[in-house]
């Protein structure tokens, strides 16, 4: 399930209504949010976050397949 991004529906040429807000949320945020719409945290994290971690598991994977094999 993927939510739209609330900036989606802001007029074009409209300012931000926080200036100077972070744009994540906490851990502890996500980590609710995620468990109240039932997805993984993933679903909420900056793209090049979710990709690093990724790529992470990725390589420990393919490290443990090389020690196994």
């Amino acid at each position: 399930m993927s939510l739209p991004c609330p900036t989606a529906y802001r007029r074009p040429g409209s300012r931000k209504p926080r200036t100077g807000v972070t744009e994540t949320a906490s851990p502890a945020v996500l980590d609710a949010l995620a468990a109240v719409v039932g997805v993984s945290r993933m679903h909420f994290e900056p793209n090049a976050a979710a990709a690093a971690q990724v790529y992470e598991g990725l390589q420990l994977l393919a490290a443990a397949k090389k020690g196994a094999g």
